[in-house]
């Protein structure tokens, strides 16, 4: 059964490549989406690097900061360089957790972003 363009059972995979901060893109993007999902779908993640990161420290403190904020609708985090990631990227793989920390909403994303 389909309803709003998902199925019930939920989306069996999540993919995301943007080209925007990839901290904002978790948070504003992917965890409003992730109650769509099945548990225990996987996501593929691209983390998008400042032009002027250094490959070793920036990198890793930029998807950690990812998986930080990934972590409260996903869980079992992987990150790997990928032969077809540049050098400014990095790809994150992780998998949706059963049970949802917390249910992130567009409205809670406005919210959030209104009072900065």
């Amino acid at each position: 059964m389909v309803s709003d363009g998902v199925r019930q059972e939920g989306l069996a995979l999540m993919v995301c490549d943007c080209n925007n901060d990839s901290r904002d893109t978790a948070r504003d993007l992917v965890l409003p989406l992730a109650h769509l999902c099945s548990p225990g779908a996987p996501l593929i993640f691209t983390v998008k690097l400042p032009r002027r990161a250094s490959k070793g420290a920036v990198a890793g403190h930029r998807v950690q900061a990812c998986i930080d904020i990934l972590s409260e609708s996903f869980e079992g985090f992987q990150s790997e360089w990928l032969f077809a990631n540049s050098a400014l990227e990095r790809t994150i793989i992780a998998y949706r957790r059963a049970h949802l920390l917390k249910t992130s909403t567009p409205q809670d994303v406005y919210d959030s972003s209104s009072q900065k």
